[in-house]
């Protein structure tokens, strides 16, 4: 068959990862021998239809996240108009967690749920044979005004049987391999692999356990598998770096140790960044990582506040928080720090707590975000129950933590307060976020996007003066290089 998929790009300052969900999906389409058109674009600034009209495909499958609804919204409808004899489906994150709505407001044949390759494949073994797909696994649908979702198919246990990502398929060197590259800091040649599907812990404002269904745990590649894809990606594309994407990548301590050794006795050399929790590492594995070409861990910290650690249901307490980071940057590893601010329930000295605990752990990396509560998490649920978001709500940038300049959830500290605070402690820690000796090189790459983008340069004068915070200058600048890029991309 002839399947086209669509992934609507986010497009942000270090949006630098490309969409490994989907690659996956048209890899393993491709692999059975169906006929692949991949589309990564931004529909508001490279118009997607006349080249999806030339390449006439059977079956249309978009894939977007919640700040992209509208987007993928106006793409979905423009295909149906323009191209009505091919099947439209959707299927990722929002499309999961959001299904009802999504299909009642795109004009969509069905979509896949959870895990998408053998749901994807399967309704393409459908469609060629000319039998209907109602049944399959996986799936959800409208039928005569009626919602219907059939069961969540079985996970994939051996991740190693599906083929790498299919990164040949986009702008995958132009786009993906540029600055200011996955690691923070270290500006080398490199790019995003998941080791992993799923997690272990349920933190009420992640969707990873409502994503794959309860109770489905983290699943992970062999270490040989994994360390096969850095091999491959150093010998087709040049990469220097890898950032580990998995939300959790410490969580199988037997497996971490036996991924480094693999990675050291092979003599496979590349630096590489993680995400993890304070509570899964420990000083003898933080060595072992170090050894094998860890330079930076990210910790997702979120509050230094017990009662808002709890509320967020992210078992940890903010000492965890401190020996982690004590014993990361011990060993050499440079560390970076997120926090959320604007949770239910938190008060001012919360928010003091959040910051004291940040200042105490002086990480080389320091952010903070309003917290958002995404469709189908438990902070949805809780938002929804005590109305601290509007009945009817409108997607869109806004839900982008990075992008959003003021916080979606109503709470007890007013809005004007939560953005005061965020600017305060973001400030705090702008000079050591961007001026490090580490930091010189994406220093003066910054310098040549300010020279080139002068009305770019005017519009983050004007957010720092808006909201007050030094860092929105920067993030203005990268994304209007990532848009340069994506103007280069389509001449």
């Amino acid at each position: 068959m002839r399947v086209s998929l669509i992934y609507i790009q986010t497009i942000e300052g270090n949006n630098v990862n490309p969409p490994l969900g989907l690659l996956y999906i048209a890899a393993v389409a491709r692999e059975a021998g169906h006929q692949i058109q991949f589309m990564d674009i931004d529909p508001t600034m490279i118009d997607i239809v006349p080249q999806i009209k030339e390449f006439n495909p059977d079956i249309i499958g978009l894939s977007f996240l919640t700040t992209e609804y509208d987007k993928a919204k106006n793409v979905a409808l423009t295909l149906n108009k323009e191209m009505p004899q091919s099947i439209l489906c959707s299927g990722g994150v929002h499309t999961t967690l959001d299904t009802e709505n999504v299909l009642r407001s795109f004009p969509l044949d069905f979509c896949v749920t959870g895990e998408g390759e053998n749901t994807f494949l399967e309704i393409c073994d459908c469609l060629e044979k000319g039998i209907p797909y109602d049944d399959v696994k996986g799936i959800a649908y409208i039928k005569v005004g009626r919602f219907v979702k059939t069961p969540l198919r079985d996970m994939i246990e051996d991740l190693d049987s599906l083929p790498f990502p299919a990164r040949d398929l986009i702008n995958f060197e132009k786009f993906y391999l540029t600055f200011p590259g996955c690691i923070k800091g270290r500006y080398v040649k490199s790019t995003a692999i998941m080791a992993g599907r799923g997690c272990n812990f349920n933190c009420h404002y992640c969707a990873a356990q409502k994503l794959l269904g309860p109770g489905r745990q983290y699943r992970l590649r062999t270490p040989k598998n994994v360390v096969d894809e850095v091999a491959y990606l150093q010998e087709t594309y040049g990469i220097k770096g890898v950032l580990f994407q998995d939300s959790t990548f410490t969580a199988n301590k037997k497996w971490t140790t036996a991924l480094c050794e693999e990675i050291i006795n092979r003599g496979v050399k590349f630096v590489w960044s993680c995400n993890t929790r304070v509570n899964t590492v420990t000083l003898e594995m933080m060595k072992l990582m170090k050894k094998a070409g860890c330079v930076q861990i990210e910790y997702g910290v979120e509050s230094g506040s017990p009662k808002i650690l709890k509320i967020l249901n992210k078992q940890m307490k903010p000492q965890q928080a401190i020996d982690a980071v004590s014993m990361t940057e011990s060993v050499g590893i440079r560390v970076g720090a997120s926090f959320m601010l604007g949770n239910p329930d938190e008060n001012v000295t919360d928010l003091e707590m959040t910051f004291n605990l940040a200042k105490k752990l002086n990480a080389s990396y320091t952010v903070f975000f309003f917290t958002i509560p995404y469709p189908g998490t438990e902070l949805w649920t809780i938002a929804r129950e005590r109305k601290l978001i509007p009945e009817k709500v409108k997607y869109g940038t806004d839900w982008n933590i990075r992008a959003a300049e003021s916080p979606l959830m109503s709470s007890s500290i007013s809005s004007d307060d939560l953005q005061k605070s965020r600017a305060k402690y973001q400030n705090h820690f702008f000079v050591r976020n961007y001026f490090r000796i580490n930091n010189v090189v994406i220093g003066l790459n910054l310098l040549l996007v300010i020279l080139k983008n002068p009305a770019a340069s005017m519009r983050g004068i004007i957010r720092v003066v808006k909201y007050r915070r030094w860092d929105s200058f920067i993030e203005e600048m990268l994304v209007a290089y990532r848009k340069s890029l994506l103007r280069y991309m389509s001449t």
